[in-house]
């Protein structure tokens, strides 16, 4: 069977999207699946183990009549017989539609938008919040349920290479590292499993209690530190609303569906990353509040920090926290691709930033990480899986349109401390001292 899966973008997205294809491959090992995406997110999936033809576009190919010709050409060639709409927008559906597919599996309301669910007819009601678990019910109509949970970002050589050459040009200290199962994210059906805080599972701080305020326009998070989970359950004992999964329970998997390791050899470097930009204002948090986050971490815990950008905005946004940290170990990074930054992060202790791209390829590819998050509910949209922490005081309850255009409070609403307590959390989980 050929399956056409579209999700196009953005960077964060297609990482979410990824345990959707290998969910495919483990439960019909015989699928040709083709994935179209746009770069540069796609460029991530590149040599992916569970993708057998990625074709890549250029952003807003819609407008070209040359790229759409050439799309719908080759699709036809493949002849999907299912397709299906990872992205709920009308351009996903329409590529859908334009397959030929006869079957075209989409988002139902409300996470199919716009004219998706005309476009596509066979429509998905989903239940879970985080957006990981939503993509992987769009299999339900293929009797596919509860799969495993599994990026599998692919390394290939040249990204490898570039990584352990910039490590040892920046004298980052590679130190050997045990294996530890990569781009897998372990869940329990508990609520500790879906990016919980480091340590215990019983108290309402490690797990985010919720209180209403007053109106309906936003939630305020009574602890710094949310589970990026389901459904929100009242606990008798804490007192509060915890937001705990309700959703079955997967399986973390450190293989392929053949059986093989899917880790690749890798060394741990004596360095954390931070990102310090975000494509909307609403997600940005004060540099000068990232600069502080850097210092603590070369201070306290003796660690280089490397900043990450994407442009030249933000390159002088990573020269501006550097010198406003003070301290020589914080530098910014050289110029990454997608796929460089995959293998760099990979090899951090740490990564830090708000609800952008760069954080989900973190999480994506097992490097723990603090998620720091504004009007965007982290319970639906922080790094998925079990050594992650996402710091939040109060999201916006409303549409991607209101939350894109809210003011800045609730991204500011986050303190150095609380961030600063999170990274001691993961680097030092056992005994945290330190004086600021």
């Amino acid at each position: 069977m050929n399956v056409l899966l579209v999700r196009l973008s953005a960077i964060g997205d297609v990482v979410h999207t990824a345990p959707l294809a290998c969910a495919l491959k483990d439960h019909l090992p015989d699928v040709q699946i083709t994935w179209v995406a746009e770069r540069p997110g796609g460029e991530l999936l590149v040599g992916h183990r569970a993708i057998d033809e990625l074709i890549l576009l250029p952003r807003r190919f819609l407008r070209s009549p040359g790229e759409m010709l050439r799309l719908v050409r080759r699709l036809r060639q493949i002849g999907p017989q299912v397709a299906i709409d990872a992205q709920g927008l009308t351009k996903s559906a329409l590529v859908c539609r334009l397959s030929g597919a006869k079957r075209r599996i989409g988002f139902g309301r409300p996470w199919g938008r716009e004219i998706s669910r005309w476009l596509n007819n066979q429509c998905v009601d989903t239940h879970s919040v985080h957006a990981v678990l939503r993509n992987l019910e769009l299999l339900r109509p293929l009797g596919i349920e509860s799969p495993q949970v599994r990026f599998d970002l692919p390394e290939l050589p040249a990204e490898t290479a570039f990584a352990e050459e910039l490590i040892a040009q920046l004298g980052l200290s590679p130190q050997v590292m045990s294996d530890l199962p990569c781009a897998t994210a372990g869940l329990s059906g508990s609520a500790n499993c879906l990016g919980a805080t480091a340590g215990s599972s019983k108290s309402a701080d490690h797990l985010g209690a919720t209180a209403g305020l007053s109106g309906s326009a936003s939630r305020a998070v009574s602890t710094a530190t949310v589970s990026c989970g389901s459904s929100a359950r009242n606990d008798r004992n804490a007192g509060n609303s915890i937001e705990s999964t309700g959703d079955e329970a997967l399986h973390a998997s450190s293989s392929d569906s053949r059986g093989r390791p899917f880790s690749p050899t890798r060394t741990k470097g004596d360095y954390a990353m931070i990102t310090a930009g975000a494509g909307w204002e609403s997600k940005r948090w004060p540099a000068e509040r990232f600069a502080a986050v850097a210092r603590h971490l070369a201070l306290h815990h003796g660690v280089r920090v490397l900043l990450i950008w994407g442009n030249e905005a933000e390159r002088a946004l990573a020269e501006r926290v550097a010198r406003s940290s003070g301290v020589v170990e914080v530098q910014p990074a050289p110029r990454l691709t997608l796929p460089q930054l995959a293998a760099v992060a990979r090899r951090a202790q740490l990564f830090v930033g708000g609800d952008t791209g760069p954080l989900h390829i973190a999480a994506a590819v097992d490097t723990p990480c603090v998620g720091l998050y504004g009007p965007w509910p982290a319970a639906g949209h922080g790094p998925f899986g079990p050594k992650h922490i996402a710091v939040q005081v109060e999201y916006l309850e409303g549409s991607t349109r209101q939350r894109r255009r809210a003011s800045r409070r609730y991204i500011e609403s986050i303190t150095v401390e609380a961030v600063c307590d999170a990274c001691d959390r993961i680097l030092q989980p056992n005994t945290v001292s330190r004086s600021r």
